[in-house]
């Protein structure tokens, strides 16, 4: 959360002297109605499980769930087949921070960053093989290739993104067709494009720069053309592209035509709805927006105030699902499958990650793997949300974690700072402020 280097340098050397010295963590005065003077357990469990995330995915076709997790030291792909609950492991060396599932439920997609030159590609793995076969996707020269977008109908696949050395950006598809790897070449027509949606490997919509401004763009029903649906001159705005729904509305996040990122549905310039009030919806962020995979119509989004809302778009109501009752931190949805039958999510919490499989038709939440300190959970408290006003137009908001013990007297605090107004704190696991804490 800071750019302060020297901080990080001093709390990473912090730790290794407490991890090798094995150290544990005492509070120094008794916890609140405790029998007993403390609670101790491993610093390990906070600084370095807390960080541990397992990053697990539902296949597209809902029939397979996969994960990362350790065996022997060793860090492994696991793949569990939901039907008759038989799991399977592949030895796996890398340390993606995304992966998908390319198809149905056999082929993997990973973002893989070279480590010796700093670029990045994507690796396909083959989850049939016994052994880890991957295969690499483009040449590395061409430039660093992430994966922009995973796509669920009409076939599955992924939309890969390339920056070239120059900066400039190219679209590739992915798919596997007959147990063959195909990758497209998508045709932008030598604009310059940094988002688009597909249908059948032709580009719908898009978002384009010219002369300092970036232009929202979709296919018009009446000439084939492409016609402007929004003009943003703010080179700082988010936008991005979700969906051309089968209502023929285009569904993008924008932060140009209100004051926060929020959803807005467009058939046209004129024909726009933003699904939000000012009085109401409109006060946080939409970090993430669901949408249905078979009809293109956004069904919820997440935004991040003090907890986590779920706007539900069709009743324009917070949380009206069971599954976000008991959240306690920031919750991201990670996966669904191609019917929208099944949800996979991952809760960022005070107490670590924890991982949730969700029924959509009966609203049952499964869970995954707990967050990581639930076994010492009377010996915490949830971070609160502060708002402390210094002028009457200037307020600092942040959050506080509490320690585990009551505090006789005032003691010093710690405070740690982010990078300015265009990052901001959420309610989430922070290992470092949890440790400082207690």
């Amino acid at each position: 959360m800071c750019n302060i280097k020297l901080r990080d340098l001093i709390f990473g050397l912090v730790s290794i002297f407490l991890l090798a010295s094995c150290s544990s963590i005492p509070p120094l005065e008794p916890k609140i109605g405790s029998e007993v003077n403390h609670e101790i357990f491993s610093a390990r469990d906070i600084l370095i499980n807390g960080r541990f995330i397992k990053g697990y995915r539902i296949s597209p076709n809902g029939n397979k769930l996969s994960w990362f997790d350790y065996v022997d030291g060793r860090r492994m792909l696991f793949i569990k087949n939901l039907a008759d609950n038989s799991t399977r492991t592949i030895n796996f060396p890398y340390f993606p921070k995304r992966y998908f599932w390319v198809d149905e439920g056999e082929f993997i997609a990973i973002s893989a960053r070279n480590m010796q030159d700093g670029s990045t590609g994507v690796l396909v793995i083959d989850t049939k093989m016994p052994k880890l076969s991957a295969k690499s996707i483009l040449d590395k020269s061409l430039g660093n290739l992430r994966v922009h977008r995973q796509i669920l109908s009409p076939e599955v696949g992924l939309l890969l993104k390339l920056t070239s050395p120059e900066g400039t950006l190219e679209f590739y598809s992915l798919n596997v067709k007959q147990n063959e790897i195909v990758t497209s070449k998508i045709n932008t027509s030598g604009l310059a494009v940094s988002d688009i949606i597909l249908d059948n490997n032709k580009v719908i919509a898009r978002i384009r720069t010219t002369n300092g401004k970036r232009i929202i763009e979709k296919i018009s029903k009446i000439n084939n053309q492409f016609m402007p649906i929004a003009v943003c001159h703010d080179a700082e705005a988010k936008l991005s592209l979700l969906s051309v729904d089968n209502e023929n509305y285009l569904n993008y996040t924008s932060n140009c035509e209100t004051d926060t990122v929020q959803l807005v549905r467009a058939k046209s310039d004129k024909n726009k709805i933003v699904l939000c009030d000012q009085s109401n919806l409109c006060r946080f962020d939409i970090a993430q927006v669901i949408v249905h995979p078979q009809t293109g119509i956004p069904q919820f989004g997440l935004s991040y105030g003090n907890t986590t809302q779920v706007v539900n778009f069709s009743t324009v109501n917070y949380n009206d699902y069971a599954f976000v009752k008991n959240l306690t931190g920031k919750m991201t949805i990670t996966s669904v499958d191609q019917n929208f039958n099944q949800l996979q999510f991952e809760e960022s919490s005070y107490l670590g990650f924890g991982n949730y499989l969700v029924n959509l038709g009966t609203q049952t939440i499964q869970t995954l793997s707990p967050a990581h300190l639930v076994k010492h959970k009377k010996y915490f408290k949830r971070s609160e949300f502060i708002d402390i006003k210094l002028t009457e137009s200037e307020h600092l908001y942040g959050y506080y974690y509490p320690p585990q013990i009551r505090l006789k007297n005032n003691k010093p605090a710690v405070i740690l700072l982010h990078g300015g107004p265009q990052e901001r704190s959420y309610s989430d696991s922070d290992t470092e402020a949890l440790f400082l804490s207690n």
